[in-house]
């Protein structure tokens, strides 16, 4: 639990850095690693990390399926605040695709 927490506090400093090519590799080890544990939040975390990458570089059509999937996977797993942070990226997609970023 302890390196999935550590994985993701480096990976999201990167990631607000914007270093991307660094911090995927590091989203993606936290991803197969929790996913393999079984790890619902860190595996949200994951997903939502990988899925603002593409949404920044534009692969809005893969981000929009990794929020979907982060959204899913929260609210099975009851975890209010990743369910909210995945839906907030999917709201922004849909903002970006309707090429209204003030929609609310």
């Amino acid at each position: 639990m302890v390196r999935g927490y550590s994985l993701a506090g480096m990976a999201e400093t990167g990631r607000i850095q914007g270093d991307y090519a660094a911090v995927t590799a590091l989203h993606e080890q936290l991803l197969a690693e929790a996913r393999k544990r079984g790890e619902a939040r860190h595996t949200v975390w994951a997903l939502e990390g990988i899925a603002q990458i593409h949404r920044n570089t534009g692969a809005y059509d893969t981000a929009y399926a990794m929020f979907e999937e982060a959204a899913g996977i929260a609210a099975r797993a009851e975890d209010r605040r990743g369910h909210a942070w995945a839906l907030r990226g999917l709201a922004d997609l849909v903002s970006v695709r309707d090429q209204d970023p003030t929609a609310r």
